[in-house]
């Protein structure tokens, strides 16, 4: 009876560890991402070659495929007003690679353009070298407004 007991707390503690370390990454994984967001709203070039794995790509629906040259090179041409992030979700697939997923709107866009606000599901792929964590991947896909029933 005892070892039973002591197995079923010893699994609790880890399944309650195992949460706390998601919720931890999951913090940890968004604040790079608002650091990354903010830095491309402020055009600071250095914060974002900072934040952005040399190799990275994105894929968004108005710039298409961009590696991080060309975001870095991008970004005067874009520009947004406000943001909000919703709906956050991760997935450690490693000990150094984990994907963050939300809802993400904002309003703004490319210059010349009339602003409009864009919601959309974004996925961002992180990794962690030397102890930092470096975005590799980012991909988003609009969401279409849907109209009322008639």
């Amino acid at each position: 009876m005892v070892p039973r007991v002591v197995y079923c707390l010893l699994t609790i503690v880890m399944l309650v560890a195992v949460a706390s370390a998601q919720d931890k990454l999951q913090e940890t994984l968004l604040a790079q991402e608002k650091l990354l967001i903010d830095a491309i709203n402020n055009k600071d070039k250095a914060a974002i070659r900072e934040l952005l794995a040399g190799e990275a790509m994105s894929i968004t629906a108005s710039r298409g495929l961009q590696t991080t040259a060309e975001i870095v090179a991008g970004l005067e041409k874009i520009s947004f007003t406000n943001y909000k992030i919703t709906d956050v979700k991760t997935v450690s697939v490693s000990p150094d690679v984990a994907i963050l997923t939300y809802k993400f709107s904002w309003t703004g866009g490319v210059t010349g353009q009339p602003a409009t606000t864009t919601t959309a599901y974004a996925t961002s792929v992180w990794k962690q070298r030397h102890g930092k964590w470096s975005s590799v991947f980012y991909q988003e896909t609009p969401i279409a407004a849907r109209k009322a029933p008639a």
